[in-house]
């Protein structure tokens, strides 16, 4: 029977308390952590899988700490999973001894047919290893041992979210609804061009992949443009000014010298 249950976190690290990878804090006091002054307005929806949460306080600690709103499951169940939009399912497969858990459980979330991008943990560098090569190249399935965990969830979160079949897009504060052609930042109603639209649609569909200047033309204007790659940079100035972006310290659209444009990084 699948289990479901509000999380409440321990008063201590536990098992794991001696973390001490790069990608996972040592303390609550983490320079990691969001400070108390910022607000979540864009969080993501993150499942975890385990027989043991309490073993992984330091990683519930930064998930709630970068704006994650969790819900905790003791089994799996795909009738559940599949009832609600969830970012990233943390599957906890570091108490098995067994070298092929990993991939039995990354087996099973491709044969349910969800489209749920899942990180699932492993005890060891040797059962990392162990995993075959075809299931380490899966599209939406990372795997990681606990001291890289908080590194793995930032990489499989990031970029923006598409709410199943709504046409919806969302990337930190912007929404944009791809039906009404329309886009927020928070609250905020923004005005932007057709070609703005088509250039923002453009980034976050690409998921923080680079588009050149090049790609943008021909998915933008297709052949029916004659201009310089110069017209590219004096529309997305505008689309900044509108965003209330800047190139010098971008939030939203970051400029890679000589290759194009990709979605900032959340820490950006």
């Amino acid at each position: 029977m699948f289990n479901s249950e509000t999380l409440t976190a321990p008063s201590r690290a536990g098992a794991y308390e001696s973390w001490t990878g790069s990608g996972m804090p040592q303390t609550p006091g983490s320079s990691q952590s969001t400070s108390a002054g910022d607000r979540c307005t864009a969080p993501r929806r993150v499942g975890l899988l385990s027989p043991a949460p309490d073993r992984l306080y330091p990683l519930i600690m930064e998930l709630y700490r970068g704006c994650c709103d969790l819900f905790l499951m003791h089994q799996a169940d795909e009738s559940l999973l599949g009832t609600g939009p969830v970012d990233l399912l943390i599957v906890d497969e570091t108490l098995s001894e067994e070298a092929g858990s990993a991939s039995r459980m990354a087996s099973w979330l491709r044969s349910t047919g969800l489209d749920i991008p899942a990180l699932i943990l492993v005890r060891d560098r040797q059962h990392l290893t162990s995993i075959p090569a075809d299931l380490r190249k899966q599209q939406g399935v990372w795997f990681a041992v606990p001291q890289e965990a908080w590194t793995a969830v930032q990489s499989a979160v990031r970029g923006p979210r598409r709410e199943r079949e709504t046409g919806i897009l969302t990337f930190k504060d912007l929404c944009v609804d791809e039906k009404r052609m329309s886009v927020t930042r928070g609250q905020t109603s923004l005005s932007l061009t057709k070609t703005e639209y088509d250039l923002l649609r453009a980034l976050l569909a690409a998921e923080g992949a680079v588009l050149s200047r090049e790609e943008l033309i021909h998915r933008i204007w297709s052949s029916d443009f004659y201009g310089g790659s110069n017209v590219v940079d004096a529309h997305m100035k505008s689309l900044r000014k509108k965003l209330g972006d800047s190139a010098a310290a971008p939030k939203y659209i970051l400029t890679v010298r000589g290759a194009g444009y990709r979605l900032a990084d959340d820490g950006m």
